[in-house]
């Protein structure tokens, strides 16, 4: 998978949360999971915990970016049981249903959340 499929770098924080990033534009995007996690510190084990999370699905918003790749907005729900994102790092998830079936997806860490 080409590495220009991420997130966008820097997400703001707000109480209606949308999630953005790139995808390349011979992905024929028909559905998009995308979730985007907080995890607390490692226990003795090396175990982490969610501390944070949102997540969306659907038909994400594409518009042009540049001669290779399209961006993608979507909005998310945060997550039920722990829904209080903070500003720091965080680790985000794309799965991407192209039409006909294919699924395609990628991991980004280090994605930077800010408050507004």
């Amino acid at each position: 998978m080409p590495s220009d499929d991420k997130f966008t770098d820097e997400l703001v924080i707000r109480s209606q949360f949308e999630a953005s990033g790139y995808i390349g534009r011979e992905y024929d995007v028909a559905w998009m999971y995308v979730g985007l996690i907080q995890l607390g510190e490692a226990d003795a084990d090396g175990n982490r915990q969610l501390s944070a999370g949102a997540y969306g699905m659907g038909l994400p918003a594409l518009t042009d970016h540049d001669s290779t790749r399209n961006e993608w907005k979507l909005m998310l729900q945060r997550d039920s049981e722990h829904p209080n994102l903070s500003p720091g790092t965080a680790t985000g998830f794309v799965l991407a249903q192209v039409r006909g079936g294919k699924i395609t997806g990628w991991i980004h860490e280090g994605i930077k959340l800010v408050d507004p």
